[in-house]
């Protein structure tokens, strides 16, 4: 692992990927922090749309809490932002040092790390959509909510 060694090259998928970025970012600031304009915002997720759940559902309401430092009611909302948060700061900060120095921030991630954070990712994704999925198809076998989001 390098820091700041090879030459950082932003591409237009990273445009792209930088402006839907911002304006997601966008909706979430609005969410966090403007109630009354938060009410009348549509959800982010299709699923949400037509009526179902996701695993995914909850994650903005937990990027919200992020923001306000509020870490257990984060992971209430949806436990993948423990793996989505880390990762979008660091393409953050790393697209950010890139435009100013003209160098990547890490130029090599040892293979075993980025392999577990994907399995890690994964297996969490997939065990909350099974939770999920079986909540929408059977209501009755998780009246205690587990594993989906809370309402705010």
């Amino acid at each position: 692992m390098r820091v700041l060694t090879d030459q950082y090259k932003f591409n237009s998928n990273e445009r792209l990927t930088a402006g839907v970025f911002a304006a997601v970012m966008l909706y979430v600031f609005i969410v966090a922090y403007v109630p009354d304009l938060a009410g009348h915002m549509p959800p982010l997720c299709p699923a949400a749309w037509f009526g179902g759940y996701c695993p995914g559902c909850g994650l903005t309401r937990a990027c919200g809490c992020l923001l306000r430092l509020s870490l257990l009611s984060a992971v209430r909302f949806n436990p993948l932002v423990l793996f989505v948060a880390p990762y979008v700061g660091y393409r953050s900060l790393e697209v950010v040092v890139g435009i100013a120095t003209g160098r990547v921030l890490v130029s090599h991630w040892p293979h075993w790390f980025v392999m577990t954070y994907q399995f890690a990712f994964l297996g969490v994704w997939f065990v909350m959509a099974l939770i999920r999925a079986a909540t929408w198809i059977c209501p009755e076998c998780n009246s205690g909510g587990f594993g989906l989001p809370l309402e705010p």
